[in-house]
């Protein structure tokens, strides 16, 4: 077997960024309910925590325009682990008796003695403001790995694709999430609070993870020096908004997002109310959705050139999700829901590697990072936060079942948008279409600005 050597590294910082962040992404809501908080302030906070990775477009921008891309990131790196990893330590430190006194059940739910009640107040804003400042970070770190990764792809020597490192994470993360929460239910010991086994991970693999992504981000060619335009962002912007192809994607993307979500969010309290299944064939089904991610993104790159582009992979997407919530809200079968979650392979991890390819063909040189931040955050940000305020909602005010239902149309009604689209692009003789396509378009940002440098 013929191993690309130079994209070893690749593949180590994707399993290591993913163990990060599945060290305490799966626990925030069961530690913030284990301290006191109702299930609902911890939705709220988890929600509304996706407001603040915005500020990750920010720092993309930054690094774009000043081309201090490594500093920009070691310091993204840095206050992500610096606000998350101490959250449990802090808990003991500002109220003792919540951190010590814990008994966590099967539902997540506690009984904790309080002392007073300005103590439970002081420590719910010290964790609350800990999450908000935190999440300014960390995603940003995953858009920016995404980003370096993909310069590494298109500059490699051997032919490669950014699925076969990707796919990586997706290891990470399981590994992460199962070893976090073994370690949480047999922590005995006194020298750890209960969730300590999350901020010693997350500690120890930054530590790890910072001398890889410090030689990756030598070893990456970036558009930087005096022939090289400086980035603008409102041109940027202002090219999206007139493209009717981005626009298209961006919502495309946001979709999707709330699909992924949805199935984070709403899969497990689904299986185990509505289809009555056990905690852990509930837990299995999310452990299928890794799986199948693993190796969806292996053969991604062979099934976007099988379905003629990135484009195609998105409505397959789409109509997985469709197929996906349709049958689930039909289902009673506990077996079937679960088989029903190897769709999860072309719902995130094929529509993903397409996602970031498109973005890759559109995005002008200079601005990948920031790119890449927009599509992580419609993604990840604002379809996080419309699923989990919206689908609690549904969920609340009908079940789980009726909410699976009724999204899935949503499903069915982008897939046959974007079906529609290309078909009249198709047809359409080339002589009556008035606009740029979002890949010329996006080049031309680059001839503007140096025109206007002339």
């Amino acid at each position: 077997m013929d191993i690309n050597r130079s994209m070893i590294s690749s593949k180590i910082i994707f399993f290591l960024a993913y163990v990060l962040v599945g060290s305490y992404i799966p626990f925030l809501n069961a530690f913030m309910i284990s301290i006191g908080l109702t299930a609902t302030q911890a939705g709220f906070i988890t929600g509304m925590r996706n407001l603040f990775y915005f500020a990750g477009v920010l720092w993309s921008v930054i690094a774009d325009y000043t081309g201090y891309r490594k500093l920009i990131f070691n310091l993204e790196l840095a206050f992500a682990v610096l606000l998350f990893s101490p959250i449990p330590l802090v808990a003991e430190y500002v109220c003792p008796i919540m951190a010590n006194n814990l008994n966590i059940t099967n539902n997540f739910t506690s009984t904790v003695q309080v002392k007073s009640k300005d103590c439970q107040s002081t420590l719910h804003l010290a964790v609350m403001t800990m999450i908000f400042a935190g999440s300014m970070f960390d995603q940003a770190v995953l858009s920016f790995i995404d980003s370096m990764v993909i310069k590494k792809v298109n500059s490699c020597k051997k032919p490669t694709a950014f699925g076969y490192q990707r796919l990586f994470g997706s290891i990470g993360f399981g590994t992460a999430s199962l070893i976090v929460s073994l370690a949480i239910e047999y922590n005995n010991t006194k020298l750890l609070p209960k969730y300590g086994p999350a901020n010693l991970t997350i500690m120890i693999a930054a530590i790890i993870l910072f001398p890889f992504t410090w030689k990756l981000l030598g070893e990456v060619k970036w558009e930087n020096g005096p022939d090289i335009p400086k980035y603008s962002f409102p041109k940027t912007m202002k090219l999206i908004i007139k493209s009717p192809d981005i626009m298209l994607f961006l919502f495309s993307v946001l979709i999707m997002g709330i699909g992924y979500s949805l199935v984070n969010g709403f899969l497990y309290p689904f299986m185990v109310n509505d289809i009555k299944a056990s905690n852990t064939l509930a837990g299995l089904s999310l452990t299928l959705n890794f799986m199948s991610e693993f190796f969806m993104f292996a053969f991604a790159k062979y099934l976007i050139e099988i379905l003629n582009g990135p484009k195609n992979c998105i409505i397959v997407g789409s109509v997985s999700f469709f197929i996906r919530f349709l049958c689930m809200s039909y289902a009673y079968n506990v077996y079937l829901v679960m088989a029903l979650q190897i769709l999860h392979a072309f719902g995130f991890a094929l529509y993903w590697a397409a996602a970031v390819e498109t973005v890759n063909l559109f995005s002008p040189k200079e601005g990948l990072m920031t790119m890449m931040s927009i599509l992580t955050t419609t993604q990840f940000g604002i379809g996080d936060l419309i699923a989990n305020v919206g689908g609690g909602f549904l969920y609340d005010r009908l079940n789980g079942r009726l909410m699976f239902r009724y999204i899935s149309f949503i499903f069915a009604g982008l897939a046959i948008l974007l079906t529609l689209v290309e078909t009249i692009k198709k047809r359409c003789k080339p002589s009556c279409i008035k606009s740029k396509s979002a890949s010329n378009q996006m080049d031309l940002l680059g001839r503007e600005e140096e025109e206007e440098n002339i």
